[in-house]
């Protein structure tokens, strides 16, 4: 966590990995800081502040071994110890690929000598907002708790947007992604279909007919 990346030789690093990654979340308003116990119970929200955790890896170049860069991510500690059903997080279940449908499109990929186009989502998750009943307050993690204190209080924050370890986290990011594809390739001559079969899988014809 950040407070043992502090004790570390090579802090510095881990220091900038996690300002990287806190400056993104911030930029894209995924909590609001600095809150006091008092002033999220204001606000209706009365549920048990759920602890932060900043996890660290470290990306090597698979051919060389050489040290790439040190990545930082923050993450909900979701466990039930800390998140209940019913008070932090409601439904959870999120569609997911069948494993047939996969196979069927890897071997007509094959069969027609086609190319795979691959693409990430950077930060996916807290590029979705959350219901407000999931609108959460939450605790910095150790090692930043002392940069978040007003006078003799311990600040908190609370949480916005959909973040990595909530259980909710994949069913709401796929609700969001869906809605924006739906509505996105059904405009401007595109036509977008979800297929029965498989709820994961779409059908897009573009204006081209392609």
């Amino acid at each position: 966590d950040y407070k043992d990346a502090l004790g570390r030789d090579d802090r510095d690093v881990w220091i900038l990995a996690t300002e990287i990654e806190m400056g993104a979340l911030n930029k894209l308003g995924v909590f609001e800081h600095d809150l006091t116990r008092e002033e999220v119970k204001q606000r209706g929200c009365t549920v048990r502040p759920v602890p932060l955790i900043l996890c660290y890896t470290a990306k090597w170049d698979l051919d060389t071994g050489a040290f790439i860069k040190a990545k930082a991510r923050l993450c909900l500690q979701g466990i039930p110890a800390f998140m209940q059903r019913g008070k932090h997080f409601f439904q959870t279940r999120a569609s997911t690929p069948d494993p047939a449908t996969c196979r069927f499109l890897s071997a007509v990929l094959v069969g027609r000598k086609m190319h795979r186009i691959i693409f990430d989502i950077k930060n996916a998750y807290p590029t979705t907002n959350c219901e407000e009943y999931e609108k959460i307050p939450c605790l910095y993690p150790k090692g930043m708790q002392d940069l978040h204190m007003r006078g003799d209080t311990m600040l908190i924050c609370f949480l916005i947007k959909v973040l990595y370890g909530n259980p909710s986290a994949g069913r709401r990011f796929a609700k969001a992604r869906d809605k924006w594809a739906t509505t996105f390739f059904n405009n401007n001559g595109w036509q977008c279909v979800r297929c029965r079969s498989d709820p994961c899988l779409m059908k897009m014809i573009s204006p081209t007919c392609h």
